[in-house]
This record gives C-alpha cells, structure tokens and sequence, in this order.
C-alpha cells in the first residue's frame, strides 16, 4: 500500500506512511488563471499494481478540497492502481443527510457517490453524522470517542461531556 497525500491532510499523510512504512508519493499541485485546479502524482510506476491509499479531509474551503481528493482518486485509477482507499477524516456535507423542506438536496448522498464514481474501491471516514449514507456501499464510519475517552480517562477531575445533538449524545465514551 501507498500513500497519496491531499493537501488538506499533510500531516496525517505523512503520519499514517511513517507508521506504516508505508511509501508517501509526491503530488504536484497546479492552479490555473480561472481557479481550476488540477493535481498529479508524479510517478506512475510507483502507483501501477498497488493498492492507494488517498488521504484528503474536506473542511472549508469545502468545494476545493473535495475536488481534489475526486482528482487524486481519478489519478491513482489512470495510473493503473489496483485497488483505491480514500480516507476522508472529515466528510464535507455530511451534515445534509435528511430533506428538512421540499426541493432540498441530499447533498451528503451527492459527496459520497461522487467519491465512488471517481472510482474510489472503499471510503473511510471518522465520526460521519448519518451512517445511513453510507448503506449499500463499500464505505465505514470509525468512531473517535472511545480513543477520545482512552486518552482523557484520568486525566479530569470531574469531566463535562457535550453533544451536538441527541444523535451524538447517544455515544458512549
């Protein structure tokens, strides 16, 4: 397995390649006059026959982010990888996975199968907000709270926990 690093998740890039021992390819980064941007891994043989792991979180600015983790993914496939895992931390849009009012988008619905479309063979995201988006594919959501309540457990006196909502406040530590 490789790693290819977006530029939203550098640090956790370099961090899952060093741990792993895993290789960490090299990404050239363009960004035309008109804001278009365009990504390429530098060295196919290094992606031909291998199974990629594309790391790319999609915080603000959102629309960019995503883009390029769909680009990285398209890459990985042109270059000839065999199998394509995107790691996406934080799934943009996961918030919008119900239609509140008539005309409204299921935009997470949107995100997710674009990733696959993209060509991507599994998604792996942390703490997604509906896991019900993810039904019927190849795609898990990890959860962070127990690693969260491994690290603080006693390091609180008298601990305060809070939640979003009522769906999050159902998770327990």
């Amino acid at each position: 397995m490789k790693v290819v690093p977006g530029s939203a998740s550098q640090t956790l890039s370099y961090e899952i390649s060093r741990s792993g021992g895993l290789d960490l390819l090299e990404v050239e980064r363009r960004v035309f006059p008109d804001g278009e941007l365009l990504v390429r891994i530098k060295d196919e043989e290094e992606v031909s026959g291998e199974e990629i792991l594309v790391v790319q979180s999609t915080p603000y600015p959102q629309e960019r982010n995503l883009m390029e983790l769909l680009q990285l993914i398209d890459s990985s496939i042109s270059m000839g990888a065999e199998r394509v895992i995107a790691l996406v931390p934080y799934l943009c849009y996961s918030r919008q996975d119900k239609r509140f009012r008539q005309g409204e988008p299921l935009s997470s619905r949107i995100v997710v199968d674009s990733i696959f479309s993209a060509g991507a063979d599994e998604l792996i995201t942390v703490n997604i907000h509906e896991e019900g988006i993810l039904r019927g594919k190849r795609a898990k959501s990890l959860r962070a709270e127990p690693e969260i309540g491994r690290y603080f457990s006693g390091k609180l006196d008298d601990p305060l926990v809070l939640a979003p909502d009522k769906g999050a406040s159902e998770s327990s530590f």
